[in-house]
């Protein structure tokens, strides 16, 4: 009790040595001073009695925001220096906090922490930003306010004080210092690695760097700030390199893009060598940033391509372009042509493209500027080696080796080169330029001489007739014709006089054939059209011998395939079926096919057909029923099971039914 007297009177008498103070100074009008200048002037202890603070800012009608922040801040910053020095800090915030809500009730914390923006930045330690936010969450015990989100995915007006904000929050391992769970915020999608919860990443100050807010803010501030934002960016790169890579990617429309594309250049060399998670990384790169991802492939393909031992070389991309789904046709027709043309050709050597098709549509499409890279790459890759070697003398015997030695080097295969000047010889493009055209008619009579084998692959009247020949098959895919006009096309081109036509007819079989190569890579519904074309062809009669047999060979082979190529031998077959029982060596292996699997009734009506029309197999009368019994037990077996999966699903649902009515 006498403690509590003796402290009574003690504050009394420093309360009036306040007073005096003021008096002695002439401040005939208190409200005229800045509160903070106050505070700074009676110390902490005037803020352990409420009285004692109402007595000294009497004569203040109320306080503005900017009053307000610039008290907190001083107060906080008060408090650490005390710290410091090992002194005790003996601010009472409770009473600092009444004292303004009695002057501005209807206050608006949120609004006061946005005076944060301002000319000088006070707060410029780790913990001066700790202890002032700590302040704030105090008050939100007793009076809850909303976080202003545009503290931290806004850009201020004064960025030395943002920065300097970004600076104390990116070191920040206590996220809910301030409530970072209740800021509105773009987060990295990180399902790239399962391993990654937002929530839960460790330590706290990645969920910072996992916003794509505050990547964007730093980026912003490095147009003024560069060395200093790029020193904040170290952390993330020794850390969460993969964090920072998929943040940065999905920022786009920055005006001053130095920083981004120089740590990005950075990472991804990283992740375009063999990096363990490079794929991951790189499909949510591709999902959110194509370009960007185009654009860096080429300039370190453009920067690296001369190198030995490259980290990056073309056939890597290749490869990446395959584990990245849709990719590849993105990357060969980027405006970079000198990389489009050597990812193409590659692409075309590994029958990853269509190569024709494709460099077809980059001449039509682009014209002179593809040619000029397209002969760039011959001469750089092939023509180059073919001058060291014509510039040595070798046995005659083992010249065309070492030609065909370079081309390999050139990652070019006879076909490719052969497509590449019948495309250009026969159908240049209309702008193409004075000195492409020569420089092209010098290539090819370099090839000629060097490859011989190609002069008469490369002819124009062969490119006329695969032209005549491929616009048939478009104008079937598009639906401009139906199979059976295609079909008729076909049978008059057959039975032609003119041996053009003959030629075309032959070319467009030989096309389909070849075709069964990209077959898996075909969309579902062209392929079952394939099918379709398939067996119409064989049923029409319009191939014999060697091709009749390759046909059948191939629906024979899809029957065997338990994917959607089986699908397009049914078609086939369904296709066929005025010819079908003319082939009792093709339909004893459909007995032995995924059909009667999968397909028991439509396999049953042939064996049907069979016992109409008297097909016996190796000699045995009841080999057909034991088919027809094995027809039968499937059909069954199926039946059987889909009941199962319905009984199944109807259990589930009725189930879940009975649960919502128990609830209710």
């Amino acid at each position: 009790m006498n403690e509590q007297i003796q402290y009574l009177k003690q504050t009394q008498t420093e309360l009036k040595q306040n007073t005096l103070f003021l008096e002695n100074n002439e401040i005939q009008n208190i409200s005229s001073l800045n509160p903070c200048d106050i505070l700074k002037q009676q110390g902490s202890v005037i803020s352990q009695s409420i009285e004692s603070l109402n007595l000294l800012f009497l004569d203040f009608q109320s306080f503005s925001n900017e009053q307000v922040y610039q008290c907190i801040e001083y107060i906080s910053l008060d408090i650490q220096q005390k710290q410091e020095d090992l002194q005790k800090a003996n601010w009472n915030i409770s009473n600092i906090i009444k004292l303004i809500i009695q002057k501005v009730s209807s206050i608006n914390w949120g609004k006061v922490l946005l005076q944060m923006d301002c000319q000088n930045l006070q707060i410029e330690t780790y913990q001066q930003f700790c202890t002032f936010f700590n302040i704030f969450l105090q008050i939100n015990k007793q009076y809850f306010f909303s976080m202003p989100q545009q503290l931290f995915n806004q850009k201020w007006q004064n960025s030395k004080s943002q920065l300097q904000f970004f600076k104390n929050l990116l070191q920040l391992n206590q996220p809910s210092i301030v409530r970072w769970d209740e800021i509105p915020k773009t987060i990295i999608n990180l399902d790239f690695n399962p391993l990654y919860k937002y929530q839960t990443l460790n330590p706290p100050v990645l969920q910072f760097w996992a916003c794509v807010d505050i990547l964007q803010q730093i980026l912003q501030l490095s147009e003024e700030y560069y060395d200093e934002t790029k020193l904040l960016l170290e952390y993330p790169l020794k850390k969460c390199t993969d964090i920072l890579t998929v943040g940065l990617s999905q920022i786009k429309n920055i005006k001053n893009q130095g920083l981004q594309n120089e740590i990005l250049s950075q990472l991804f060399q990283n992740y375009l060598s063999n990096h363990s998670s490079s794929v991951q990384i790189l499909e949510a790169i591709w999902k959110k940033n194509e370009d960007l991802l185009i654009n860096a492939m080429c300039e370190l393909y453009k920067n690296d391509n001369k190198k030995e031992n490259t980290c990056l070389n073309i056939s890597r991309i290749l490869d990446i372009s395959q584990q990245i789904k849709d990719s590849l046709i993105s990357l060969t027709n980027c405006k970079d042509y000198y990389f489009s043309v050597s990812l193409g050709i590659l692409a075309g050597k590994r029958e990853f493209l269509h190569f024709d098709q494709w460099i077809n549509e980059r001449i039509k499409n682009v014209g002179n500027p593809f040619v000029e890279a397209l002969l760039t790459y011959i001469d750089d890759n092939l023509l180059s080696q073919i001058n060291q070697i014509n510039s040595k003398t070798y046995f005659i015997n083992n010249l065309q080796e070492l030609y065909e030695s370079a081309l390999e080097k050139a990652q070019i295969t006879p076909e490719i080169l052969t497509i590449i000047f019948e495309c250009l010889l026969t159908e240049p493009p209309y702008n193409l330029s004075e000195i492409n055209r020569q420089k092209l008619q010098e290539q090819y009579k370099i090839i000629i001489e060097c490859f011989p084998q190609l002069n008469g692959r490369i002819n124009p009247q062969i490119q006329q007739i695969e032209k005549k020949a491929n616009t048939q098959f478009q104008q079937l895919y598009s639906k401009e014709i139906s199979i059976e006009q295609f079909i008729d096309n076909l049978n008059n081109l057959r039975k032609s006089n003119i041996k053009e036509d003959n030629e075309v007819f032959a070319c467009m079989i030989t096309g389909l054939l070849e075709e069964c190569r990209f077959h898996d890579q075909y969309p579902y519904s062209e392929l079952i059209f394939t099918g379709q074309l398939f067996g119409a062809i064989i049923n029409a009669q319009l191939i014999f011998q060697k091709p009749l047999a390759i046909f059948l060979e191939i629906v024979l082979d899809y029957c065997k395939r338990n994917n959607k190529k089986i699908e397009f031998s049914i078609k086939a077959i369904d296709g066929m079926n005025d010819r079908l029982y003319e082939f009792p060596n093709f339909i004893y292996g459909l007995f032995d096919s995924q059909i009667l699997l999968f397909y028991p009734d439509f396999l049953l009506k042939i064996v049907e057909n069979c016992y109409k029309k008297g097909i016996i197999f190796n000699n045995d009368i009841q080999y057909l029923d034991q088919i027809k019994d094995k027809c039968l037990n499937q059909i069954n077996i199926n039946k059987m099971q889909n009941i199962e999966n319905n009984q199944k699903f109807y259990s589930r649902k009725f189930g879940l039914i009975d649960i919502l009515r128990f609830l209710k």
